[in-house]
């Protein structure tokens, strides 16, 4: 039998994976280009993201599929899943 004060609620935190982010830091450098100083930081977190994926994956793993991402969001005038509501 199970506790229910220690299952996971529906609304329980989400920590997003570094593909995630960087798809979601890079598309908020090319569209918020308007605020100079806010997209400087998000391309340095991009950088930092890109650093860490290759840790992670090694040295081959291709950052293409994720550029490719923000191209569709782009496209579809969409907007990363982890800024949905």
């Amino acid at each position: 039998m199970t506790n229910p004060l220690f299952e996971k609620p529906d609304s329980y935190y989400y920590e997003p994976t570094n593909e995630e982010l960087y798809v979601c830091h890079l598309w908020q450098a090319i569209t918020g280009g308007h605020h100079s100083p806010h997209t400087a930081s998000e391309f340095e977190e991009v950088a930092r993201l890109t650093h860490e994926l290759i840790r992670e994956h090694s040295e081959e793993f291709e950052l293409v599929s994720l550029n490719k991402k923000v191209i569709e969001l782009l496209i579809n005038d969409e907007e990363p899943e982890i800024l949905k509501d």
